[in-house]
């Protein structure tokens, strides 16, 4: 797809991100737009939960990442 440079910010947990482009960071993990025309989520937050609107059992990983850092995942 590509295009410019886009910042999301994770509607579950608020954690922000600049890709290069949708493809990057669709890529990375982010459901975004184009490819999602739902909420944008992050990698970690699980895209059912806040589609349902039931984020408050994610809740407590939220204030994991708070007190601990927010983890990274692998390539």
């Amino acid at each position: 797809m590509g295009g410019s440079a886009v910042h999301l910010v994770c509607e579950c947990c608020g954690y922000p991100r600049e890709f290069r482009d949708a493809d990057e960071a669709f890529e990375a993990g982010w459901d975004c737009r184009p490819y999602f025309s739902g909420p944008i989520i992050c990698e970690l937050c699980p895209s059912t939960l806040v589609t349902l609107r039931m984020t408050d059992r994610h809740e407590r990983a939220h204030s994991e990442w708070m007190a601990s850092g927010r983890p990274t995942l692998d390539a």
